[in-house]
């Protein structure tokens, strides 16, 4: 099923909000970001990655928010 196939992706997978808070999140995430589940959840963004990486992420998503967009 989907869960199944999102949960075993070898990329990090993140469901986030219009906030920048993370929703979901595959364990490939979780790794990168170096913290567990629990404390990835409800987590903004900028919050959880280290910088660079975290503002350039946080501005794509925005993006994909803004213009509703499909990114990969």
């Amino acid at each position: 099923d989907l869960a199944t196939l999102q949960e075993n992706l070898d990329q990090g997978y993140l469901v986030v909000d219009e906030r920048l808070r993370v929703q979901n999140s595959n364990v490939a995430a979780e790794i990168f970001a170096g913290v567990s589940r629990e404390e990835l959840r409800h987590a903004t963004i900028l919050s959880v990655f280290p910088a660079p990486f975290a503002s350039i992420l946080a501005e794509r998503v925005q993006r994909i928010i803004r213009d509703r967009l499909v990114e990969r």
